[in-house]
């Protein structure tokens, strides 16, 4: 299981790497532009991953340290 923690997070640290690579360059408007009303911006899809993983990213951690406790339902 450790070993599968560290394959994740070296796999989510190359996303990151490639994302800042492709968008890194975009300016404020190129990041907030949507290509219809309802539809999300590169900057608000940025936001929603970025607000996703810092509620994964501890629990990583908790498993790979061996102190992770399992809900009722797992």
């Amino acid at each position: 299981m450790d070993n599968r923690i560290s394959e994740i997070k070296s796999d989510l640290r190359k996303v990151s790497e490639d994302a800042k690579l492709i968008f890194g360059n975009f300016s404020a408007e190129q990041l907030n532009w949507q290509p219809a009303e309802n539809a999300w911006s590169v900057g608000q899809c940025f936001e929603h991953l970025i607000k996703t993983n810092e509620q994964f990213y501890p629990e990583f951690e908790k498993i790979a340290a061996g102190t992770r406790k399992n809900t009722f339902w797992e």
